[in-house]
């Protein structure tokens, strides 16, 4: 059998080093879904198509922006980031750091998140990560209940341009994620989660946007 040294796990940890690192920060579609292969799921489709790069998946279903007692939402997540972008030696190295992408939006509109407090919290996250590390933002995908009011009266495209608007005053690029899935319910299991297909057709085309966007 081999033996795994001290030596051989420093080697291996300063090669990891090396490598472009992509944070995915979403929902259950990026987290996985019942009836979704794990070599489907977008961030497997992502790793596939970037190649020699790491993705760090810090997706979790139901997850939002905005606290939602007892949940932490993803407004606390900079120091996870900090410690992640340290731990894996690509801080102060732009060229290697690869970046953050941000999917999150459709569960606080769901859950009828206060707009303006979504609006502040989405800002603190894109405000409390690490500097240098590139950020892009996904709104949230097509469904089948486009149109349709939260108890606001606000449709899921408004919070669309709530987070357009926030990223575009921090000078965060934005990526509209109504462009990401065909606009038809055989796409998706249940009306919301994209299937198997619809999600390697994700994973290729954000994969895509990145290399466009020279993280890799």
């Amino acid at each position: 059998m081999r033996r795994v040294t001290l030596l051989t796990l420093l080697l291996a940890s300063q090669a990891w080093a090396t490598l472009p690192r992509v944070f995915i920060l979403g929902d259950s579609i990026q987290a996985g879904v019942p009836g979704v292969r794990l070599q489907s799921s977008v961030p497997s489709v992502v790793l596939g198509r970037l190649g020699h790069a790491l993705v760090q998946n810090l997706s979790a279903p139901g997850a939002t922006i905005c606290n939602k007692p007892p949940l932490i939402g993803g407004t606390a997540l900079g120091p996870t980031l900090w410690f992640l972008k340290g731990w894996f030696g690509t801080a102060g190295d732009p060229h290697r750091s690869g970046g953050l992408l941000i999917m999150l939006g459709r569960n606080d509109w769901a859950g009828d998140a206060d707009p303006m407090q979504f609006a502040a919290d989405y800002a603190a996250l894109l405000q409390s990560a690490p500097p240098g590390l590139p950020i892009l933002c996904v709104t949230p995908l097509w469904a089948v209940d486009e149109g349709m009011p939260n108890e606001w009266g606000l449709t899921a495209q408004d919070f669309r341009d709530l987070i357009a608007s926030t990223c575009t005053a921090l000078g965060v690029p934005v990526l509209d994620g109504l462009t990401l899935t065909p606009h038809e319910p055989s796409c998706f299991t249940d009306g919301l989660h994209p299937n198997d297909w619809c999600s390697r057709h994700i994973g290729r085309t954000l994969a895509r946007a990145l290399r466009a966007r020279g993280w890799l």
